[in-house]
């Protein structure tokens, strides 16, 4: 049972933050990525997010969401744009489907309601970098239906369990309070947002590389974790003010492994064989990020975004790989 248990709550803290923007840039820097928008201005984009699972040499889990999403300007100031990411269309597959059908085998009315959310409100500052969502209240009431329905549909595998099921609901309870939060729906549930203009704001050169020390934030409340990063233009077209701009990132193992010890003590898996799971487990998490843009007028064309986790656990080797794809199509 631990190791079950293990395995189904180790890697929801390895995905559950994002990268901040605390590039700084150098005055010598000549290419800019600045956003030069105006109210009305519509990109619409093909999303696709990716979470695939190993264990060994097999394919424990294959989930695809793919969804069409109206990027509309609806506001500028001096210092600021406001932004609708509006959802056209959703399509699951693979065990987010099957949960999705089983909590909406009999959809309550307030589940009926919550289905008709399309749009999430956000802000970037005046060169186009990501601030924060606007209608965090709405997404939570909303989000907060589907973990009522959820928890209901994944707890009642366990009624003839109750060691078990305690445990799971333990569990629960600790990822859904992360998931209730601000910092949870920027940096996890609509992180491909951040992910569509992560260069924005920033300056690069057009030969040298960019090495930089980040943080990435803790959704549990914890420290930051450390990370080391590079950027560098693998395709440049000045006269277009078009680039292929790659970013590889490295995150802290110390930091990662204190954050899931803290992880496993909120959700009361921090006895002493887990910790010594734990303490004898290796993990490496990196991201190997595509940004090809229009810099001017600071247009995404196609993001590529893929964060790795590679990890040895009670002397079994396992990985996980989120992907998030972003096309511009009209």
């Amino acid at each position: 049972m631990r190791t079950c248990l293990l395995y189904f709550v180790f890697l929801f803290p390895l995905f559950a933050f994002c990268q901040n923007d605390s590039l700084m840039a150098d005055p010598d820097f000549q290419v800019e990525f600045v956003a030069y928008w105006e109210v009305g201005d519509e990109y619409r984009y093909k999303v696709e997010k990716h979470d695939i699972r190993y264990r060994g040499e097999e394919t424990t889990k294959d989930d695809t969401t793919r969804y069409t999403a109206l990027f509309t300007v609806l506001d500028s100031t001096a210092t600021s744009y406001r932004i609708s990411w509006k959802f056209e269309d959703y399509e699951l597959t693979g065990e987010g489907e099957e949960l999705m059908e089983a909590v909406l085998a009999n959809p309550s009315e307030e589940l009926a309601s919550a289905l008709q959310f399309e749009e999430v409100i956000f802000t970037t500052d005046e060169l186009g970098t990501f601030q924060q969502i606007e209608n965090v209240d709405e997404i939570i009431r909303t989000l907060d239906v589907f973990i009522e329905q959820a928890t209901a549909s994944i707890t009642k595998e366990y009624v003839d369990q109750p060691e078990v099921l305690e445990k799971v609901k333990q569990a629960l309870e600790v990822t859904y309070t992360a998931m209730r939060t601000q910092a949870y729906l920027e940096n996890t549930m609509f992180v491909e947002i951040a992910h569509l203009l992560n260069p924005m704001g920033a300056a690069f050169s057009p030969t040298d590389t960019l090495y930089y020390d980040d943080r990435f934030p803790n959704n549990f409340g914890g420290p930051e974790i450390k990370a080391e990063g590079r950027y560098y233009f693998d395709t440049l077209d000045v006269q277009n003010d078009y680039c292929h701009l790659k970013n590889y990132v490295e995150l802290d193992p110390d930091d990662t492994q204190r954050m899931l010890k803290d992880y496993f003590a909120k959700i009361g898996l921090d006895d002493g064989k887990i910790l010594d799971v734990l303490n004898d487990s290796t993990y490496d998490i990196w991201e190997n990020n595509d940004y090809f843009y229009y810099y001017y007028p600071g247009i995404p064309i196609y993001i590529d975004q893929m964060r790795v986790v590679d990890f040895n656990l009670a002397g079994e080797k396992a990985k996980a790989v989120k992907r998030y794809i972003l096309e511009w199509i009209d």
